[in-house]
């Protein structure tokens, strides 16, 4: 059974359930507020579209890291083959 929230005149409307947007709002909140370290109210206070361009931001500096991460691990594998092709001599 789904349990409706009134919000206040800052803060939107919203249902608390397990499918649809409600649930799509939540994981954005929850990530958001993770990330950025931002109060409830705040996230909730924003448009979807608002909060589609932070989250955009998230996917960008995990996708930055990634790739710093790749490029680390690709030079240590070259580091490494390189010190057992020199032991093998």
């Amino acid at each position: 059974m789904e349990r409706v929230r009134r919000g206040t005149a800052k803060s939107p409307v919203f249902a608390i359930g397990k499918n649809g947007p409600q649930k799509e709002i939540f994981q954005e909140a929850a990530d958001l507020a993770y990330y950025f370290h931002w109060p409830r109210t705040e996230i909730m206070e924003m448009t979807g579209k608002e909060r589609g361009i932070w989250l955009e931001q998230i996917h960008r500096i995990h996708k930055s890291q990634k790739q710093q991460r790749d490029l680390e691990s690709a030079e240590q594998l070259k580091i490494f083959m390189e010190n057992k092709q020199q032991d093998m001599l």
